[in-house]
Order: structure tokens, then C-alpha cells, then sequence
């Protein structure tokens, strides 16, 4: 009879990758949090050797292992990882930071170098995850310039994250209105499903009136050029007009 590993230690699989997916099979249905913390330690010290190799790939999981297994110990070497020369280990790091939900200088100063990256994807993640700590920021004044930029960039997808941050950004209204009114004609309907997705927030939030949203999305552009099947900016524009609906009746 073969020696059967899995039966007797679900995380000692030699094999880095099918232990990430393990790892994330397992945070995508909440089972994480039911570790012992000998079976955290282990998966802690996994991480530490795959974060310790040449191979980039072995260190990419790394990074994400750090998320997965709440290693908040690692948050020192972040300064590291933010300066690695492959582009995905950088980009990958931000998710992590959205998994760890910690917001402290370390975190803020990989944030700004993460929003100034010449890899548009890392520029993508960290306004994501400048948008989910949000809730922890007490001061966007270090953020603002870099995102005000990223409004204006050339990549659909930072260019989204961007005006989503808008919802969570504290400026006037006006300001507001002026970034999101330079989308409402542009020709990637995902950049106006972004435009839609930060009405309906700040109507919840009532940033914004009944009467001025339904006067904003009268302006917008609402064809879509998307090959999908479903198009996520009319289910956008459902979902803010379902919710306009609500406040009359």
C-alpha cells in the first residue's frame, strides 16, 4: 500500500501550486478560519521557504499564501516585494492586502508606489485595494494626485478602478461630476458600466438626489459594444434605476 500524505496532513502536498489552490478553494467557502493554529504555523513556514526562492513562480504563490493564511508578520517585507522585478509578484501582492484588511505606514507607502508602477495591472490592483481599505483611510491626501491621474489613463482597466475610488474619495460633488461626466461618451462600454456602478454608490450613499442622478445617467451614453451575451452596463443601469424606483415608491 502507497503512503497516502493527504490522509494524514491536508497542507504537506510537495507541490506548491496545488496547495495554493487547496488554500483558496478553502478561502473562497470561509473554511480558513477554522485552522489550528499548528496547521497556520506550517502553512506559515511553507510560505517562508517558497518567498526565499530564485524561481518567480514559487515566490508569486508565496505572496498569495501570505493573504490566504492571514500572515500579518510578512507586512514588514512588503516594502521588498513591492520593488520585485516581475510585474505579476507586485500585482498579486495588492490582493494580498485586500485579504489582510491591515492599513499602517508600511501599507500606505506600497500603496502610492503601487499607484505610480509602469505596469498598468499593478496600478489596476492597488487602486482596488486602495477602494476596499477604504473603510480604514483617514487620510486620502497621499492617494489623491496619483488617482486624479489615473482617471485620465490611457488602460481601460485602471481607468475603471479610478472612477470607482470616486465613491470613497472626500471631494465636492462638482469635482465629482467633472471626472465622471469626461466618461459618459467614451467608447468602452466598461468604462461607463464604471461611470453607472459609482452613480448607484453614491445614491446610496446620498452623495447625490434622486433628481440629479436621473438628470446624470440622461447624459450618459447607454449602447453597449460589448460582445457578451449579458450587458453589464444595461444590468447596471437596471440596478440604479430599481434602486431610484425604491426611494419614490
Amino acid at each position: 500500500t502507497l503512503y497516502d500524505w493527504r490522509k494524514f496532513d491536508p497542507f504537506a502536498d510537495p507541490n506548491p501550486f496545488r496547495l495554493l489552490k487547496k488554500l483558496e478553494n478553502m478561502f473562497e467557502k470561509s473554511e480558513l478560519s477554522t485552522l489550528e493554529e499548528n496547521q497556520l504555523n506550517f502553512l506559515h513556514y511553507r510560505t517562508d521557504v517558497l518567498l526565499s526562492k530564485n524561481d518567480w513562480e514559487l515566490r508569486n504563490v508565496g505572496i498569495k499564501m501570505i493573504g490566504l493564511t492571514s500572515y500579518y508578520d510578512k507586512i514588514s517585507d512588503f516594502p521588498i516585494y513591492i520593488n520585485d522585478k516581475i510585474g505579476f509578484i507586485r500585482r498579486n501582492l495588492f490582493k494580498t492586502i485586500e485579504r489582510l484588511r491591515v492599513y499602517n505606514q508600511i501599507i500606505k507607502d506600497v500603496l502610492v508606489k503601487g499607484l505610480c508602477d509602469n505596469y498598468y495591472e499593478v496600478r489596476s490592483w492597488a487602486l482596488s485595494a486602495l477602494l476596499s481599505l477604504s473603510d480604514l483611510i483617514k487620510d486620502f491626501s497621499p492617494f489623491k494626485s496619483h488617482i486624479i491621474k489615473a482617471l485620465m489613463d490611457r488602460n481601460f482597466e485602471v481607468r475603471m478602478q479610478a472612477i470607482k475610488v470616486l465613491t470613497v474619495l472626500p471631494i465636492e460633488k462638482t469635482e465629482i461630476l467633472k471626472y465622471l461626466r469626461e466618461n459618459y461618451y467614451h467608447p468602452n462600454t466598461r468604462i461607463r458600466e464604471a461611470v453607472v456602478w459609482t452613480l448607484r454608490k453614491l445614491f446610496e450613499r446620498n452623495v447625490f438626489s434622486k433628481e440629479e442622478i436621473e438628470r446624470e445617467i440622461n447624459d450618459l451614453l447607454i449602447t453597449s459594444n460589448d460582445f457578451l451575451p449579458h450587458f453589464e452596463l444595461k444590468e447596471q443601469l437596471y440596478l440604479l434605476q430599481k434602486l431610484l424606483q425604491r426611494r419614490t415608491s
